[in-house]
């Protein structure tokens, strides 16, 4: 039974904030606890780095059963907030990715990331899921 003192069981999942290489990669995951299935309603990302992105950053997700969210690698340059760290801060993009249909993830899931920087700058990543807790049961 699914128990929550936050209103409506508004939940965010994220992965840890990533420093990855110019051209290497990381495989973050993320557990979704056993109280609950999770559903996702938005993906947010951010990309710090010390110049505009000449390439893409792609990112692949899946379940730990192997089922892939999409069918190539996204560029997270595309919905990622970007925050180019030159002569101060400054915001270069940002718009969350808003999911047509939410998607439910079962209680007890991993979630795999593969995120590539194909950039010629190293770059400090963060993922986020938004979304609820819902009963399992449900």
């Amino acid at each position: 039974m699914y128990k929550s003192i936050i209103q409506d069981g508004m939940f965010t999942y994220a992965i840890t904030p990533q420093t990855i290489l110019t051209t290497a990669g990381s495989t973050p995951s993320i557990n979704i606890s056993s109280d609950s299935d999770f559903i996702c309603t938005h993906l947010y990302a951010s990309i710090l780095t010390n110049g505009i992105p000449e390439a893409p950053v792609l990112l692949t997700m899946s379940l730990a059963s192997g089922e892939l969210f999409s069918n190539v690698a996204i560029d997270m340059c595309s919905f990622a907030k970007i925050i180019v760290d030159v002569a101060g801060q400054q915001e270069i993009s940002g718009n969350p990715y808003l999911l047509i249909q939410p998607m439910r993830i079962p209680a007890n899931s991993q979630i795999n990331f593969a995120i590539q920087n194909g950039t010629a700058n190293t770059i400090i990543v963060q993922v986020q899921m938004v979304g609820y807790k819902v009963d399992s049961n449900f």
